[in-house]
């Protein structure tokens, strides 16, 4: 008979959850390791220098603005919490002021900046509406064209078919040999002259007809030319507006948060150097 097999021995796999709780408890025990103080003063005073020297690209600005404080605030609290030690209330009252000043700021930036948006954005709005008069305009114009012409036309229509009848009846007048009797009496003379009446009449018809319209198109064209040129003054009137508007645009207010991050690194420096002077050295001959 076989003997009994020896078992190797096997380790239990632990859980995710074992492995979670044994990592922290690992961290928890973990040395912890203090922030050297130089190295927390030269961190701060270069993000504060960078936020003041920070540009913003395009408009709006309140957007940036507001991303820009929280980065402020940031920083502040990262020396705060790193270095609470140099957290005295001079340094507290002298921040408190910077960031109320720099907030009432860019506060009223932004009120600036909001007026300027709406100021252009109705510039853009009559220009607009401008160039959709404008379209009216000759829409109206082409259209009010076409109805006096095609009535014209349509009054011509009579005259011409009258004309074309009497110019028939004057051939069939001339080619008719007379009788006696008509050459006696004239009728034939009667007739002719009777004809030709008719037709100048026509004529002369034609001729008004024409006159009058040329005189409606000459009144339609001096209306038009008269409201266009109008409107057209009226459009270079808010151009120039919206190029001047467009020169007085608000800025990124680099120098006043260039100024205001200045002020935060004199008292972030000043703070330190009334509760530990040596530490500004260290910061000094780092840089």
């Amino acid at each position: 008979m076989r003997g009994r097999r020896l078992r190797r021995t096997q380790a239990k796999k632990q859980s995710a959850r074992e492995e979670r709780e044994e990592s922290q408890s690992n961290a928890f025990y973990a040395e912890q390791v203090p922030p050297v103080p130089s190295e927390v003063v030269s961190r701060i005073l270069n993000a504060l220098g960078h936020l003041g020297s920070q540009r913003f690209a395009l408009p709006p600005f309140s957007d940036h603005f507001e991303r820009w404080i929280k980065d402020v605030n940031a920083a502040l609290s990262e020396f705060e919490r790193d270095l609470p030690v140099a957290v005295d209330q001079k340094y507290r009252e002298t921040v408190a002021k910077v960031m109320s000043d720099i907030q009432g700021a860019i506060l009223r930036l932004d009120g600036t900046e909001k007026s300027y948006s709406e100021a252009m954005a109705k510039l853009q709005q009559e220009l607009t509406l401008c160039e959709h008069e404008r379209e009216n305009l000759e829409r109206e114009y082409r259209a009010r064209t076409h109805v006096a012409r095609k009535g014209h036309e349509d009054s011509l229509k009579k005259l011409k078919s009258d004309l074309d009848s009497l110019d028939k009846q004057r051939l069939r007048i001339l080619r008719k040999k007379p009788s006696i009797f008509e050459r006696i009496l004239g009728r034939s003379n009667i007739q002719l002259e009777e004809n030709t009446n008719a037709r100048e009449s026509r004529k002369a018809k034609i001729g008004g007809k024409e006159r009058t319209l040329k005189s409606d198109l000459e009144n339609l064209r001096r209306e038009y030319e008269t409201k266009i040129t109008q409107l057209r003054e009226r459009q270079q009137t808010l151009r120039v507006e919206l190029t001047r508007d467009q020169g007085a645009m608000p800025n990124d207010a680099l120098d006043i948060r260039k100024e205001a991050c200045a002020a935060l690194s004199r008292a972030v420096t000043e703070a330190v150097t009334r509760q530990s002077p040596e530490i500004t050295t260290d910061v000094d001959n780092a840089q």
